[in-house]
């Protein structure tokens, strides 16, 4: 079984408490990465705030796969069990990347995506840079094609988020 941990990137410091309590529920390591209060104080949003604080997860991550959860991502009730098998299934496959089935393909930013953490760090990460804001998973993901690795959609469904 694949060792992963979740991890949510939000620009605001309200929890949804249901997403909250379900995944302190699920007994696997789980993190809220959250802008600076400086930031939330004067009303700055930092530029390329998503990519900073993905690539600070990763850094700061144990596991052997991190996936992120946009805020406001709604996971079923099938999540967790659909995630174990995805992972397993992208390690089966030598991917790098699993995104969820009802991911948009050509979405910039995806609201629930595994990567793993080794092959994530060898290509540097996420871009933070100005011109990529807000496409985040999509230069990522260009990223891990263009250097041959594979991405694949899994089975497990999470609504909402970006």
């Amino acid at each position: 079984m694949s060792e992963y941990e979740v991890i949510i990137v939000q620009e605001r410091y309200d929890v949804d408490p249901d997403l909250l309590s379900y995944l302190s529920s699920i007994g696997h390591r789980f993190s809220i990465v959250r802008p600076h209060l400086y930031d939330l104080i004067n009303g700055v949003a930092l530029r390329s705030y998503c990519a900073i604080a993905r690539n600070q997860a990763v850094e700061l991550a144990e596991r052997e796969w991190v996936v992120f959860l946009s805020d406001g991502s709604d996971p079923d009730t099938d999540w967790l069990s659909d995630l174990e098998r995805d992972l397993d299934d992208a390690e089966a496959n030598c991917a790098a990347a699993s995104v969820a089935a009802n991911s948009d393909p050509e979405a910039s930013r995806v609201g629930d995506v595994a990567y793993r953490r080794d092959v994530l760090q060898a290509v540097g990460g996420f871009l933070e840079d100005q011109d990529s804001e807000g496409c985040e998973d999509f230069v990522a993901q260009l990223e891990l094609v263009a250097n041959g690795y594979k991405i694949v959609q899994g089975s497990r469904r999470s609504n909402g988020g970006h």
